[in-house]
């Protein structure tokens, strides 16, 4: 062709032609449609390539598609050209928060909402940032922002359900996952999450339904087919559970929370040494705290002379159970350094195998390596059969602070304890209503002795005119005081927390008491514990029936007084 036969086309042309393109993107987007979309899209772009709006919306595309990278470039290209474009800094900050550069996605969003304070999907975005840092009170102040802005956006409202359910206000996150189902009943996500509220609060058919409708929308959706495995080991159908876990692995092979409820399963059921391996997982959790610490994680070979800092996680319980170990540790050949919370510090400073002790907050101790203690048990290699259980291997560092009077009473001296921190996921079935303890409360001869940290308001009214109860949470002050008071105790009758943990680590005489389908420690169809030598389990038959256990626990009661009648007659 020769010039005089060129003919460029002119502006308007090309404009109208990409515009075409662009809403054909924009149509296919909005039915689902992400390979059409892109398609459209690429088409605008190859007519027109700096339409900074077209190449946004093939971000949102490649966002959807999973493409986070690749998004993450369509956006910076339509910023290059248009700085100030909100859509696209918004999209561009929730992108980043998905691949983890927190820092990058709240400045992007700040810088959204500085162009436009009132734009309530970057308020929401923001939100999201703050919601996985765990910044809760931060994420609901942006939220609730973005629900005043435009009440019928439901991605606000299903993150205000996800917030409050983070802390354990699940009435107010049922309200809020349920408004946002109404306003977009075909999101798979939202399902989910109000499946999982559910699950919280003890709904475990409504629990299945909105899992079940999560899955009918999306078949492979990682996220509900593990939690509907969750659910499945609730109901104890531990071979479908294990099967959803997997499947939801095939298609999300990095999904933490996956791996980690099938090592919890597994665990559940004794695959010790499988569930071990799983629950390492836990450190890839979304908004786990990280242990902050630059020396590489111990390999569980010999130490031969190196120092290792063992440290705690969250669970006050868990670092109880776990800190028998240390001496196992110890067995190595190496200096231990343990670092702990400051109310564990003093009965922690008990245990066998620690050289020194530094609490949380001090400045970190220079060592050569590190392993947390609910890691330990994989790092020793430790099977079921292998478990050994030193009896006690925690002592109280102090006398016991009870009223002597109190002390000097007849008959034996039981210490209760009723509930469990409710901010804790399985809190709905670990905990129960004092007023169930009303018939061992009527058992005369025994003295029983209030262990309950914090009870919930109304709990004391039900130990009104009890003479034969008193209510040691005011010595209570940590968990050498706790210890010492345990000591002091003929036996401990305790849901499942750390006092419960704590009175198994004394080797005091333990009763548990335990829902259904128990937390993984307690194992299952068994009486005793491979833990603590000095516990008996007593479990519901059937879902939610406390009455029959305290009914059996009454019973043994009894039987206790009566063989301590005998003796003392003897």
């Amino acid at each position: 062709m020769s010039k005089a036969d060129f003919h460029p086309i002119p502006p308007t042309v090309i404009h109208d032609q990409a515009e075409t393109f662009k809403l054909q993107g924009n149509q296919y987007l909005q039915r689902g449609m992400l390979d059409e979309a892109a398609r459209a899209y690429l088409r605008a772009l190859a007519v027109q390539p700096d339409h900074f709006i077209v190449l946004s919306n093939h971000g949102i595309v490649l966002q959807a598609q999973g493409k986070l990278n690749e998004a993450v470039e369509r956006f910076s290209q339509a910023l290059a050209i248009q700085p100030d474009f909100v859509a696209a800094l918004s999209n561009l900050g929730a992108v980043l928060l998905r691949l983890g550069r927190w820092q990058e996605a709240e400045s992007r969003l700040r810088q959204a909402l500085t162009l436009e304070p009132d734009n309530p999907e970057a308020h929401s975005n923001l939100g999201n940032v703050f919601l996985t840092q765990g910044r809760t009170q931060e994420a609901i102040r942006h939220y609730q922002r973005a629900v005043e802005l435009n009440p019928e956006l439901p991605d606000p409202l299903a993150n205000l359900g996800i917030a409050y359910q983070d802390m354990g206000q699940l009435a107010k996150a049922t309200d809020f996952l349920e408004r946002a189902m109404r306003l977009n009943p075909h999101h798979h996500e939202t399902w989910t999450n109000l499946g999982t509220v559910y699950h919280r609060q003890g709904r475990l058919d409504d629990a299945m339904t909105s899992l079940s409708r999560a899955l009918q929308l999306k078949p492979d959706h990682p996220e509900a087919l593990a939690n509907q495995g969750a659910l499945l080991v609730e109901l104890g159908r531990f071979p479908e559970a294990l099967a959803r876990f997997r499947e939801a692995l095939k298609h999300a092979p990095d999904l933490a929370d996956a791996h980690m409820a099938e090592g919890l399963t597994l665990l559940l059921l004794g695959d010790f040494k499988g569930g071990w391996a799983k629950h390492e997982w836990r450190w890839q959790r979304i908004g786990f705290p990280g242990h902050g610490l630059r020396v590489p994680l111990w390999d569980g070979q010999r130490l031969d002379g190196r120092s290792i800092l063992l440290h705690c996680e969250k669970g006050m319980g868990d670092s109880i159970q776990f800190v028998r170990f240390a001496r196992d540790v110890k067995a190595m050949g190496g200096h231990v350094v343990l670092r702990c919370p400051s109310c564990l510090l003093p009965l922690l400073a008990t245990a066998q195998g620690i050289d020194q002790w530094f609490t949380d907050g001090s400045p970190i101790p220079e060592c050569d390596c590190h392993a947390p203690l609910m890691s330990l048990p994989y790092l020793l290699g430790t099977t079921f059969d292998t478990l050994t259980a030193p009896s006690p291997y925690l002592t109280a560092p102090i006398t016991h602070p009870l009223p002597t009077h109190w002390i000097q009473r007849p008959g034996p001296r039981v210490g209760l304890v009723w509930r469990g921190n409710f901010l804790f996921r399985d809190d709905f079935k670990r905990s129960m209503d004092p007023n169930l303890l009303a018939p061992l409360l009527a058992i005369p001869g025994i003295t029983f002795i209030g262990l309950q940290v914090a009870p919930r308001p109304g709990d004391m009214e039900t130990f009104v005119n009890r003479p034969n109860f008193y209510d040691a949470s005011p010595h209570l002050t940590d968990f050498a005081q706790t210890a010492a008071v345990i000591a002091a105790l003929d036996l401990v009758i305790a849901v499942d927390t750390a006092v419960l943990h704590l009175a198994g680590a004394l080797a005091r005489p333990t009763w548990a008491l335990l829902p259904h389908i128990p937390d993984w420690r307690w194992l299952l169809d068994r009486d005793d514990s491979p833990w603590y030598p000095t516990m008996r389990l007593f479990r519901q038959y059937q879902r939610d029936d406390w009455a029959d256990v305290i009914t059996r626990v009454a019973e043994q009661l009894r039987s206790l007084l009566g063989e301590l009648g005998t003796r003392q007659n003897q």
